[in-house]
């Protein structure tokens, strides 16, 4: 069963990101499996603790931003559109990149010597 991941962390249910962000970098410090040595029972210890603690930290973080998404959606910023201004991209394809008008050409072919 998992724990909760204020204890995981070992902070208080209303903590600020930055101590939330300060906890798990101490454990990670004190945790990490490549700091264990040789022995593999110590380093699996290690790598399902070091889970844990990342998977606690990640739902505290997501936490916090679903929390700022309400906040922003309750608030109605939203664009021109409709939809909300600080949506952030999460996967698919790169968008594409913004492409300038050619204004003008440039003949060179007086410069390359021909083959």
């Amino acid at each position: 069963m998992p724990r909760e991941p204020h204890a995981v962390l070992g902070v208080e249910p209303g903590a600020s990101p930055e101590d939330i962000k300060g906890a798990w970098r101490g454990l990670a410090r004190q945790h990490h499996p490549d700091l264990i040595g040789d022995d593999p029972e110590a380093a699996r210890r290690a790598t399902r603790r070091m889970a844990e603690i990342n998977a606690a930290y990640a739902a505290l973080t997501r936490a916090g931003e679903t929390i700022e998404a309400r906040r922003r959606g309750a608030s109605g910023a939203t664009g021109m559109n409709g939809t909300a201004t600080d949506t952030v991209r999460r996967g698919g394809p790169p968008p594409d990149k913004p492409t300038r008008p050619i204004t003008a050409r440039l003949d060179l072919s007086g410069t390359v010597p021909p083959r």
